[in-house]
């Protein structure tokens, strides 16, 4: 299998950062490193200012900003387990930031020397410090806490912090080192030892205020989001005369903590938001009493850990995913929507219309001054303007036919509005409303369609009737006989936008033909057999013309159309649901889009790289649709529904919000049938409960779990002979003096915004991992053991009955119980996260049971749940061709993998080759150095994946870096750049 891999979302949560001058001498930097993705901030008067961010290709495990002899400014060093040191400048000229030298480093080796240009070094890292001459040092001993060089020695002095008394931290200074234990500190100098009791600690980062020949303050962070102030005073002898601990308040729970200047901080967290703080206390109480110790000036949100996902399709149009993030009180759900949808801009409640047409005052203004409704049934047309306010005011033109149902609206040349009614074509004067011209019918007109200088229509006694306007005039300039016509349009195509050269005319006989104008000439008759033609379209997606046609049954027939002889090509036929309502084109993001309504669901369809895409929309119940624009509303709609009329904007869209919880999330689960989410949550007394929220995340029931119970999983489901949909929940019950976990098994189901527990099986140990399958449930017991349950019905009762798994073809020991949790499937191929932050696929199982791995790839962070799923813009037809799965992880950041072919996967390999030999990036590998997994303390190189991330940086290279990829690739710059943008949509 070939596969792609993409950062849907970046990492978010802070696992180092630090201050200096790196963007110049006299510039302050704040570097934040979010476990490989490196940012750059510049401090001015209105706070952090982001300039630029890379990627570092593995864990960073050290990063230190430190002054080189020979430069003026600071240079970055950073470190990471892929045995990996690399030093970065920045290029004041270019603004950015480029590698200084990266070095692999030989395994067994622990020191390196950095004498000049010219380098020895060394091993597989897990810290690291940099001393202010030329020296610095990687550790790869697990036993070593931390490791920093001694600053008051002549020689280069180290100390090494050992995990053997539970020590937590160790801070150098200019005199001595400080370290940081679990319940106290403890200075070590060469002159004396001395130990500060201080209650319960458990301090894990500290950042440096000031150090001076007689002071040193630091900030301490504890795990529970505590900060404090440690100050050290040093007496004329160079002695300890003072050391002080003064508690400050609660910040978010820290991974890192940098002072910047003027007693503000930033507190970067793993866990929460990183914040950036005031501390108005920091060096010393404030002389205003009513001051806060701690102020939160920014607060940068942070999604890790993900402790759990859920993917869905709904509502209509939009992928949706909800995340359980954070821990314990910091916890929360995250929920992001993609798709095309809707923004509602006025709104006016007017029922019951049916038709809707947007008029423009002249054909060279592009904004629509006036909106006709023409109500359900036999009543007049109403004439609205709308104010700035969005109230609809009625508005009265003395030329418009009030007394007849209107059939079509369209504007004219010559700044004239045309009418179409039952009786009549009308011709009125825009801005007067007086009646310049009329054309009487001699039958009911039934439909019609307009340009600016064009009408046809079709009569109750099967007449096609054409009419050129002319000065201003109406002129009938060809009439045929003997068409019982279902539908019309007379849409330009082509790049005349004013004047149709074609007509498409739908019969009741059920077929299709496309005229030639004015003559009525027959040039093409397309026979649909199955249903009557009901709305017929002539359009143009990216200069290709196209007849779009909706049956009675809701299906859509779309044809590419040749406009020179109107021949139609490659028929297609889109099954959608419902009566066909309307069929209109409109404007977005600078293109032709086409809407179709049916009784049921509308659509959205367009074009993308010539293939033709269809979206459901997010708005269920259009009655019609037509442009409307104005100063304050770009490529607007104005939309009828059965409730009143909305002007609105239409696009793609990405809405994120988040919604504190006060609780742990720790499993999560969607279920289509109700429109509900279930969570299983940790309440702060230590309780587990289920909790179930409605579709815009709002909590609407609590179940809670026995005592000493834990929900450990959840999944919704539906039995084999039932149609209900169900909760099932599976939990473990710890009682401290019993030796056997128990646990149960819970059916639960949805009414009335309630939860309804419906079964219980108890269970002889923890209920892991529930699955649906073939019609039942597939559970894991205590990890090593197998269950299946079916779903039995008696009268009114239901329960689960367990049956050997062997029966539905389940082999106990085999795939399913080692890689249930930590992997999933597309198609026929495995995926599954080791330990070391690897993702690997595999085809299947060898004869030991174990995955048959074909392809591995380096993440360097820890994944939590592997989902197969999208979140791609295609249509869901399209998203199916294309398998992909998706993941989150520790650090926030959420993924995807998808499946390509091998004829596009070999194309995409030799781009990244070729981008790799042209362009050395920042903190990534060259070709020398591919990206490596880890296994076991050694490396091996990622197979079988791209890196979908560096091959869409294609498009932000230089033009000569992109002119020589395109050349040594043989193809044109313009291939690749609509290659790389058709895969964006694969996310």
């Amino acid at each position: 299998m070939y596969l792609w891999f993409w950062g849907l979302r970046k990492p978010t949560a802070v696992t180092h950062s630090c201050y200096g001058h790196f963007t110049g001498p006299k510039e302050q930097n704040l570097v934040i490193c979010k476990v490989s993705l490196v940012s750059i901030y510049l401090m001015t008067e209105n706070g952090l200012e982001h300039l630029r961010e890379f990627p570092m290709y593995g864990r960073v495990v050290f990063m230190e900003l430190s002054h080189l002899n020979n430069l003026r400014k600071d240079v970055l060093f950073i470190a990471t387990e892929t045995e990996k040191l690399c030093m970065f400048d920045w290029d004041v000229q270019t603004s950015n930031v480029f590698s200084l030298d990266t070095i692999q480093y030989v395994p067994n080796l622990e020191m390196y020397q950095i004498e000049d240009e010219s380098y020895e070094y060394y091993d597989f890292c897990q810290g690291g410090t940099i001393f202010d001459g030329k020296t610095i040092v990687l550790l790869s001993s697990t036993n070593i806490v931390d490791v920093k060089f001694l600053k008051s020695y002549l020689r280069p002095g180290l100390a090494l912090l050992y995990r053997t008394i539970m020590p937590t931290l160790l801070i150098p200074n200019l005199f001595s080192y400080l370290i940081i234990g679990k319940k106290g500190v403890v200075y070590y100098s060469d002159n004396e030892i001395k130990t500060k009791l201080m209650g319960s600690l458990d301090i894990q980062t500290y950042g440096r205020v000031e150090e001076t020949r007689h002071m040193c303050r630091y900030i301490l962070g504890g795990h529970d989001g505590h900060i404090s102030v440690l100050e050290i005073k040093i007496n004329t002898a160079e002695r300890l005369s003072g050391l002080t601990f003064k508690p400050l308040g609660k910040i978010s729970v820290p991974s890192s903590i940098t002072y910047l200047r003027d007693d503000i901080v930033f507190v970067g967290s793993r866990y929460a938001d990183s914040q950036l703080v005031k501390m108005h206390q920091l060096h010393g109480p404030s002389l205003n009493t009513n001051t806060p110790a701690l102020q939160v000036l920014t607060t940068y949100t942070n999604s890790g850990p993900v402790i759990d996902f859920s993917l869905c399709n709904k509502p209509i149009g939009v992928r949706k995913l909800v995340m359980c993030c954070g821990t314990h009180e910091d916890s929360s759900l995250e929920g992001v929507s993609t798709g095309v949808g809707i923004s509602v801009k006025f709104f006016a409640e007017i029922p019951n219309i049916q038709r809707i047409w947007s008029l423009k005052s002249s054909s060279l203004n592009d904004n629509h001054p006036f909106l006709v409704l023409q109500p359900i049934a036999v009543a007049p047309a109403l004439v609205f303007t709308i104010d700035d306010t969005g109230a609809f005011m009625s508005h009265t033109m003395v030329g418009f036919a009030y007394d007849s149902v209107t059939i079509c609206c369209h504007d004219a040349a010559d700044r004239l509005f045309i009418q179409v009614t039952e009786k009549s074509v009308r011709l009125i004067d825009s801005k007067t409303g007086v009646l310049r011209s009329e054309w009487l019918a001699s039958s009911k007109i039934l439909f019609a369609s307009a340009t600016i200088k064009q009408v046809l229509l079709a009569t109750l006694d099967k007449q096609l009737v054409y009419l050129d306007i002319r000065n201003g005039i109406l002129v009938q300039a060809k009439v045929q006989k003997g068409y019982d016509v279902s539908c019309l349009d007379i849409g330009p195509v082509g790049s005349n936008t004013t004047y149709s050269k074609l007509a498409a005319v739908g019969l009741w006989e059920k077929s299709i033909l496309v005229l030639k104008l004015p003559e009525l000439e027959v040039l093409t008759v397309e026979h649909v057999h199955a249903h009557v033609p009901r709305c017929i379209l002539l359009c143009a997606f990216e200069q290709v013309s196209y007849l779009l046609c909706a049956l009675a049954d809701g299906s859509l027939l779309t044809f590419k159309l040749n406009e020179d002889d109107g021949q139609l090509q490659e028929k297609n036929t889109k099954e959608l649901e419902g009566y066909p309502k309307t069929l209109r084109t409109f404007i977005s993001n600078g293109s032709v889009r086409a809407c179709f309504s049916t009784s049921k669901v509308p659509t959205l369809i367009f074009t993308m790289k010539q293939k033709l895409q269809y979206n459901r929309l997010n708005l269920t119940d259009i009655e019609d649709m037509c442009p409307f624009q104005r100063a304050d509303i770009s490529e607007g709609l104005a939309i009828v529904t059965k409730d009143g009329v909305v002007i609105c904007t239409m696009g793609d869209m990405e809405t994120n919000i988040k919604i504190p919880m006060f609780s742990y999330g720790r499993r999560l689960c969607h279920q289509e049938e109700s429109q509900t989410y279930a969570v299983l949550v940790e309440e702060k007394d230590g309780r587990h409960s289920l909790q179930l929220l409605d579709k815009e995340l709002n909590t609407l029931f609590s179940f809670e779990l026995n005592e000493h119970e834990h929900g450990l999983s959840i999944v919704s489901c539906s039995f084999a002979g039932d149609d209900q949909a169900y909760y099932c929940v599976g939990t473990s019950v710890n009682v401290l003096d019993e030796e056997n976990t128990q646990g149960r098994i819970l059916v639960f189901l949805v009414r009335d915004g309630e939860l309804n527990i419906i079964f219980q099986y108890p269970t002889n140990g923890a209920v892991y991992y529930l699955k649906p399958l073939n019609g039942g449930l597939l559970v894991t017991v205590s990890v090593h053991t197998i269950h299946y349950f079916e779903w039995m019905l008696h009268d009114d009762a239901r329960e689960l009955h367990s049956i050997n798994p062997e029966v539905v073809g389940i082999e106990d020991g085999g795939w399913e119980q080692r890689f249930a949790v930590t992997s999933s499937r597309i198609q026929k191929s495995y995926f599954y996260a080791d330990g070391l932050y690897s993702i690997h696929s595999a085809d299947g199982v060898n004869d030991h049971g174990y995955p048959n791995t074909v392809g591995q790839w380096y993440l360097g962070q820890s994944i939590t749940h592997m989902k197969a799923g999208t979140l791609s813009r295609l249509s869901d037809e399209d998203s199916a061709i294309v398998p992909s799965v998706m993941f989150s992880t520790v650090s926030g950041a959420v993924g995807m993998i998808v499946s390509l072919p091998p004829v596009i996967y070999e194309f995409l390999h030799k781009l990244e080759q070729y981008m790799r030999e042209q362009i050395r990036g920042i903190g990534c590998p060259n070709e020398d150095f591919p990206r490596m997994c880890v296994e076991l303390q050694s490396l091996s190189e990622s197979t079988e994946f791209l890196d979908g991330d560096f091959i869409e940086s294609f498009q932000i290279l230089d033009i000569d870096d992109q002119e020589e990829v395109a050349e040594e690739m043989e193809v044109t710059v313009e291939d690749i750049r609509k290659i790389v943008e058709y895969l964006k949509l694969l996310h």
